[in-house]
């Protein structure tokens, strides 16, 4: 049978359209990650290098899992849908609220670092 792209209505996937699917996910969480850790380690100090970095690493990755999973939640045709057809159903929802996790408390120890470094600076003043 002819291999057909994962938004037609008679995809078949197979293990290897599974891995290709959980990809761009994957790479997300390790952007969020690697963000993450940038950022506590102050690699770049001026704040437009800073705000660059969390929107292409942390928030995009949070943006990027976030909007893909709730779609597949609300029944659109998406890579969490081949993923589904791929495995078991069992596997996008694992997938999703895993990277979800994942971005969102990088997203959120960024934002707490962020509120602690600024109440430290003003009880410095």
């Amino acid at each position: 049978m002819v291999n057909r792209p994962h938004l037609w209505s008679n995809f078949v996937g197979d293990t290897a359209d599974l891995f290709i699917m959980l990809g761009p996910y994957l790479r997300d969480i390790l952007f969020a990650i690697v963000g993450y850790i940038l950022y506590r380690k102050r690699v770049v100090n001026t704040p437009f290098l800073v705000g660059l970095l969390l929107v292409i690493f942390v928030f995009s990755s949070l943006f990027d899992i976030a909007n893909n999973y709730l779609a597949y939640v609300l029944g659109v045709r998406n890579d969490f849908n081949a993923m589904r057809v791929c495995s078991s159903p069992l596997v996008p929802h694992v997938a999703g609220i895993l990277g979800l996790f994942v971005t969102l408390l990088c997203s959120y120890l960024v934002i707490r670092d962020r509120q602690t470094s600024l109440a430290s600076v003003s009880d410095a003043a």
